[in-house]
């Protein structure tokens, strides 16, 4: 039994067909949308996506690595009383997983599960949301384990040239995004990625949360009800912000030489400001 407490079922307010699209809408009672789509690519798969806008893009400097790291250092260390061993035990032999994930303007959730294990990944789904666990052993082991993968991936040449582009296009600006080394790992604080986690999984307003596969209505109404209309969720401003990272104003050529890869890479970067628009994004 994944959940201690059984969360306290919310309702179904509100319910909309679109018989074009043949997909349903769901309003709860929490202000969430939950959709569902029907298909038969699968008769025993069931997937699950939600998302808002948000992810890491709103935190300063100071807590880049924390904000960047806290959906990733989460799951070792486990949820309420139970360890990620003692999880990873209570699942076998079931088929479903879910992940929550922090990305630079989003906040996503992915899951699958069989049809007879829905309830399941939606019991691991609330869990994962209203239970974070801190461990110090674990992350410290997963800071470490994390440090020495690191390492070892810069020993790929592509790994560098990733970097080498990167630092060539947007320099030393805060809050661009650069391949992580080994000692960005030492600026995440425990405490402060947990508050992190904390703070975009206790108020769930504005997550949309979609269903496809072989869903049926009639059996997945009241498990909508008890594990997504019963999230904490509180009406606020949905935003993710522009984190000011421009490219360099200037040509550069950089040539970079590894002795360990057999072929020749080329990459040739134009940059400039553009429209936010769905046409200037298909012209570009």
């Amino acid at each position: 039994n994944l959940l201690i407490i059984e969360p306290k079922a919310g309702k179904i307010i509100k319910t909309t067909r679109n018989k074009q699209l043949g997909i349903v809408d769901y309003k709860l009672s929490n202000g969430i949308n939950v959709i569902l789509k029907k298909t038969d690519f699968n008769t025993n798969e069931i997937l699950l996506k939600a998302f808002r806008f948000g992810g890491i893009s709103m935190y300063d400097p100071k807590d880049k690595y924390s904000a960047t790291l806290a959906s990733m250092i989460q799951p070792p260390m486990g949820y309420g009383n139970f360890t990620s061993t003692s999880i990873r035990n209570m699942m076998s032999g079931k088929n479903a997983n879910v992940a929550i994930a922090f990305n630079q303007l989003s906040d996503d959730i992915d899951g699958s599960s069989s049809v007879k294990d829905l309830e399941v990944l939606l019991r691991l789904m609330y869990l994962k949301i209203t239970s974070p666990r801190m461990d110090s052993t674990v992350f410290r082991s997963v800071i470490t384990n994390t440090k020495i993968a690191t390492k070892t991936a810069f020993d790929n040449p592509y790994m560098i040239l990733g970097d080498t582009i990167r630092a060539a296009l947007y320099g030393n600006q805060a809050k661009s995004v650069r391949a992580l080394k080994e000692n960005n790992f030492d600026q995440v604080d425990m405490y402060r990625a947990n508050e992190i986690y904390k703070e975009h999984t206790e108020n769930m307003y504005g997550m949309k949360f979609v269903f496809a596969g072989s869903v049926d209505e009639e059996k997945i109404e009241p498990l909508i009800e008890k594990y997504i209309a019963s999230l904490p969720a509180h009406p606020y401003t949905i935003h993710c912000a522009d984190n000011g990272v421009r490219t360099l104003a200037q040509n550069t050529t950089q040539t970079i030489s590894a002795t360990n890869i057999k072929l020749n890479i080329v990459d040739y970067s134009i940059v400039g400001e553009a429209p936010n628009s769905v046409s200037a994004i298909f012209s570009l």
